[in-house]
């Protein structure tokens, strides 16, 4: 796995199962965003650096779309260019093959709520703090009265990535090669949506020597 600490969270165990028990139905959208200021000398604005938040910033949004909604069929967005020559923001939306579709943006400029909603045919699972740090989750019916909770603590992005390290070391000690949190598979998926975006929006990296 990739150290993408998210999906190794207690609370997207208990959303996998609660997807996979078909609680919410059918997955028909998901709304999912990340936005942070970054100071005009990070990396991200280093084109030399295959700068910009989609690679960056954008990975952790574009995961969840991979993860919730597979392979798309039709990627559509906007970006926008920034003066130190890299993308500077950009929003997307795609669509799978059952017309599911999911929406992302992601900016350096500033501090968004960082949140997610996945919406279902029998309800919608609204995160409360940042989707991809400890905190809690409620699952709403269709109509909004019946409402079951998940709580934790809200945690910094550090509270996480010992779920991971535990994980890896588990799976190190039982001679695994991936855990089933993050398989390698789950790893590409998300390197190709991240490609896909990309050539969708006309984003080049070529000053940091990536090439068709």
């Amino acid at each position: 796995a990739e150290a993408l600490w998210t999906y190794f969270l207690p609370k997207f165990d208990v959303i996998s199962q609660i997807l996979d028990a078909g609680i919410i139905g059918d997955i028909l959208s998901v709304y999912t965003e990340y936005g942070e200021y970054l100071p005009r000398d990070h990396r991200i604005f280093d084109a030399t650096l295959a700068g910009g938040p989609l690679l960056d910033l954008g990975t952790y949004p574009v995961s969840l779309l991979a993860k919730l909604l597979g392979t798309p069929e039709r990627i559509v967005g906007l970006a926008t260019p920034d003066p130190a020559g890299v993308n500077g923001q950009l929003s997307v939306v795609v669509s799978n093959k059952s017309g599911a579709l999911g929406t992302m943006s992601t900016s350096p400029y500033g501090f968004s709520p960082t949140n997610a909603a996945i919406m279902g045919s029998r309800g919608t699972i609204r995160f409360e703090t940042e989707f991809l740090l400890p905190g809690s989750f409620e699952v709403w019916s269709l109509d909004g009265t019946r409402r079951l909770r998940y709580e934790q603590p809200r945690g910094a992005h550090f509270q996480g990535l010992f779920y991971e390290a535990a994980e890896i070391a588990w799976a190190i000690s039982e001679g695994k090669r991936e855990t089933a949190c993050r398989p390698a598979e789950a790893s590409l998926a998300t390197m190709r949506l991240l490609d896909g975006i990309r050539q969708a929006l006309g984003i080049d990296f070529t000053q940091a020597g990536l090439v068709e």
